[in-house]
């Protein structure tokens, strides 16, 4: 029985032993090359800003590989971003809706949020030229026209730190870049602004003829 089963084996025993070598290939997408090396991108962003800000003038490019110019755009300027993605020479880059592409680099361009704010309990009062906004961030800054006068004291309750500066809350009215503002009681200029304006050049021309006569 034994001699019977070894002679029914043997065919198989002597079939030499074929191992396939599958070689399998591993293509990886240009996201997933650059996650092996994020580190070395540390001024990359990973995601889309909120409210993009250009931080100062950049360029921007008809290829996603960067390389043809179309044009620029100028510091402060909110973006319109359709996408983030690596192209092929591992660069983060943003595609902008209107077709472009620029580089996703955070020293180029902003979240324009609010990055921090204190209460404050102070009178203020507003220089010459003033602009009051709906909001300190998100795009086109919103004016808010004859919201409050020059040279007048307003109560500030908060103070907020954005990518643009800080601006003061007024109840009410809105925010004013802080700039705009000052500590102290400013309604002198408006007098000698007065002064320079109506009273003092008609003030020459009458001195001028008294010294003639006078001579």
């Amino acid at each position: 029985m034994r001699k019977y089963l070894f002679l029914m084996l043997l065919p198989v025993l002597c079939v030499p032993l074929l191992t396939d070598s599958l070689e399998i290939e591993f293509k990886l997408t240009n996201q997933e090359k650059y996650e092996f090396t994020q580190q070395a991108y540390q001024f990359d962003f990973q995601k889309i800003p909120q409210h993009p800000l250009t931080i100062k003038e950049i360029d921007t490019f008809s290829t996603a590989d960067l390389s043809k110019k179309n044009g620029k755009i100028s510091a402060h300027t909110s973006l319109s971003i359709q996408s983030i993605k690596v192209n092929d020479q591992g660069k983060k880059i943003f595609e902008l809706k209107q077709g472009s592409f620029i580089l996703a680099d955070t020293r180029n361009i902003a979240d324009d949020i609010v990055q921090g704010q204190r209460s404050v309990d102070q009178t203020f009062w507003t220089k010459k030229d003033i602009h009051v906004y709906q909001e300190p961030t998100g795009g086109q800054l919103k004016i808010l026209p004859n919201a409050l006068a020059s040279y007048q004291p307003v109560q500030v309750s908060k103070i907020v730190t954005t990518v643009r500066g800080e601006f003061a809350f007024v109840e009410g009215k809105g925010y004013l870049p802080l700039q705009e503002l000052s500590e102290t009681d400013n309604r002198i200029e408006l007098v000698q602004s007065v002064l320079e304006k109506n009273i003092i050049p008609h003030l020459i021309p009458s001195m001028s003829s008294k010294l003639k006569q006078d001579r």
